[in-house]
């Protein structure tokens, strides 16, 4: 319901956007960009009894994860010089950046970033602390349109669960960490890792962990990059396949019986 609700609303603005730049369009009379009850019957589907607070929370709670992220501003557009504000609620401006955001939100194949965070964190209790971390500002990163440092926290994430299956098949993080910080320490580690795997694990493991590509060999690197969205959009992708793979997996990886999830 509110990744759907989140969707339609990002539609509602896309097209808020479109007709301020390139149609005629008159600053409603309240002075802001959107008015949420003006626009309810297009998000919430079917709309509601005024009276079922609980059902038009979805609307609010997609605004407010707006705001967050930086798209909405709650108010008027320029409320210049009031000591104090006079519309909240249901009154929001679209911010500059929120304008550029909006523009290309139909581009993105993520749209319900809180539900793609869940999925990451889903395998927490499986690879630890350190890819929580890194899956988490993967997502925060992508949420704000920073795809270099989303595909960064990718390959992060990334080196937590090969690192969390090493250390699992060799009961001895502490050499695996030390083998992992010296030359070519990675290669190893991964081959450590994929050596007797069956083809049918190891090589769409193997694909899977190329994400950290993007860390190590393109974005970590303090030079100029291409890196785009369709690259932030690969990783996030890449990193969910992988901790799909390793989850599954984890006995015939490692040699241990899987835990149940915490």
């Amino acid at each position: 319901m509110q990744q759907q609700v989140l969707g339609r609303l990002i539609q509602q603005l896309a097209k808020i956007v479109d007709a301020q730049e390139n149609q005629s369009y008159r600053i409603p009379n309240y002075e802001s960009d959107i008015s949420l009850a003006q626009i309810a019957s297009a998000v919430l589907v079917p709309q509601p009894p005024q009276d079922q607070h609980n059902a038009w929370r979805p609307l609010y709670d997609a605004a407010w994860e707006l705001c967050r992220i930086g798209v909405l501003r709650p108010g008027e557009i320029a409320p210049r010089g009031m000591s104090a504000v006079s519309r909240l609620g249901d009154y929001y401006s679209i911010t500059e950046f929120g304008r550029e955001w909006l523009k290309r939100a139909a581009d993105r194949p993520f749209l319900d970033l809180s539900h793609l965070n869940e999925i990451l964190q889903g395998y927490g209790w499986r690879f630890g602390e350190g890819y929580r971390q890194r899956a988490v500002e993967a997502v925060r990163s992508y949420q704000t349109c920073n795809y270099l440092a989303a595909c960064v926290m990718c390959g992060a994430a990334a080196e937590s669960i090969l690192l969390a299956l090493s250390i699992a098949k060799r009961g001895d993080e502490s050499g695996v960490l030390a083998e992992y910080r010296s030359s070519r320490g990675r290669a190893t580690v991964r081959k450590s890792v994929l050596g007797g795997a069956p083809d049918a694990i190891g090589i769409p493991l193997g694909t899977a962990l190329e994400v950290m590509s993007y860390w190590r060999d393109d974005a970590g690197h303090g030079v100029k990059t291409t890196i785009s969205l369709s690259h932030a959009d690969q990783s996030l992708t890449q990193l969910i396949r992988l901790a799909q793979l390793a989850s599954e997996h984890w006995d015939k990886l490692t040699g241990v019986e899987p835990d149940a999830p915490k």
